[in-house]
């Protein structure tokens, strides 16, 4: 993982995608806007998360957080 929010990770568990779609973006790269959910940190279920990533094909091991 690259970018700004690199370094504030958090380990979540049980988590699972409940919608996605991927657009094109500059560069030839791939933006995905993610809703998920999973257990946090604290164990608690957290529903209706979201996040974009913006994935490079020519680079299939890195991924860049854009937001939430």
């Amino acid at each position: 993982m690259t970018g700004a929010n690199a370094q504030t990770h958090h380990r979540y568990t049980q988590a699972r995608k409940q919608a996605a779609i991927a657009r094109r973006a500059d560069g030839g790269r791939v933006q995905v806007h993610l809703v998920w959910a999973g257990a946090g940190p604290d164990g608690k279920q957290r529903e209706g998360r979201t996040v974009r990533i913006l994935l490079d094909p020519r680079h299939p091991d890195e991924w860049t957080v854009m937001g939430s």
